[in-house]
């Protein structure tokens, strides 16, 4: 997943699952680590940024069948203009020979502080294929807002 949003100085995040009605977490910046993704960067604004680029990146260890679900959940928003529109992309890389390629990609506008918006949830079949019609932005909540 990569994300790019320019001049953009709060803090928000987008969480990742893969959803089985399993218990547990989604992965984003209050869970780094889970079953299946690992958020590996978290960007919190614009503090320390040498670029205008801001971005986040998540892996997955593995694309097991299932439904997976991309959402943006803007946390903090000091000193923003809204909205503020975001790039989400998830790319499927099967091996290191091969180039990645785009499964889904979407870009939402945030329109207030707490403001999640799912970006986009698709299903992956046994083989790791996107299954055909399943790509939608149909709202599931991932993260309760605290405020």
């Amino acid at each position: 997943m990569g994300r790019d949003y320019r001049g953009f100085p709060a803090n928000e995040s987008a969480q990742w699952r893969r959803y089985d009605g399993s218990p547990g977490k989604p992965v984003g910046y209050s869970n780094k680590s889970g079953a299946v993704f690992n958020l590996l960067r978290d960007d919190l604004g614009k503090v320390d940024d040498i670029t205008d680029h801001n971005y986040e990146v998540a892996y997955s260890r593995g694309m097991p069948a299932g439904e997976y679900i991309a959402n943006v959940h803007m946390y903090r928003g000091v000193g923003v203009t809204y909205p503020v529109s975001v790039k989400v992309e998830a790319r499927l890389q099967n091996d290191s020979d091969t180039s990645s390629r785009p499964l889904a990609a979407a870009t939402v506008l945030l329109r207030h502080e707490n403001d999640q918006l799912t970006a986009f949830r698709f299903r992956l079949d046994d083989h790791g294929h996107l299954v055909a019609g399943s790509v939608n932005s149909i709202y599931k909540e991932l993260r309760a807002a605290s405020r």
